[in-house]
């Protein structure tokens, strides 16, 4: 993974030349970013959101801190990003069981019963860790991210009310 960070490195040189600007989104990036959200996501269920440090995170990843900097700028930051990229899986899913005009209510619910039941077999890492983290978010940030929560799930819980 030296490569990785070396590459890392000279991106976060690059934006810091311009102004802390990032560089046009490219697939490598993409996919760097993908492995220190993976990365920070495992450590997380491992350790929870108190015991797990930046520098953790950068080790896994296989670059420096300041080369992490460059994709996240706090702990809390990683954070987000990883609950925002766990629960817009969930949300699609359900959205799609939700979404479903011919299914009854109770076919909803069914349905959303198994999903859930069924992220959680088949993720258990996953689901750890948003239990773990969300028990030791600083304040601040677990508010943002229960007021994000509902408009989340708002499509499910309106049309399952609404009997359709």
């Amino acid at each position: 993974m030296t490569g990785q960070a070396g590459t890392a490195e000279q991106a976060a040189k690059g934006a810091q030349s311009n102004g802390g600007k990032d560089p046009r989104p490219s697939p490598r990036r993409d996919l760097l970013e993908a492995d220190i959200l993976e990365r920070a996501e495992r450590l997380f269920a491992e350790r929870g959101f108190a015991g797990t440090i930046l520098a953790d995170v950068a080790e896994a990843a296989g670059l420096t801190r300041p080369a992490l900097y460059y994709y996240v700028r706090s702990k809390e930051g990683l954070l987000s990003k990883v609950l925002a990229r766990v629960s817009q899986s969930s949300v699609e899913r359900l959205g799609r069981i939700t979404s479903d005009s011919g299914a009854r209510a109770t076919d909803k619910l069914r349905g959303i019963a198994h999903n859930l039941a069924l992220t959680q077999a088949s993720q258990p890492d996953r689901f750890r860790m948003v239990l773990r983290s969300e028990a030791d978010l600083p304040p601040e940030l677990a508010r943002r991210l229960l007021r994000r929560r509902p408009a989340q799930g708002s499509g499910c819980g309106g049309r399952c009310d609404r009997g359709r």
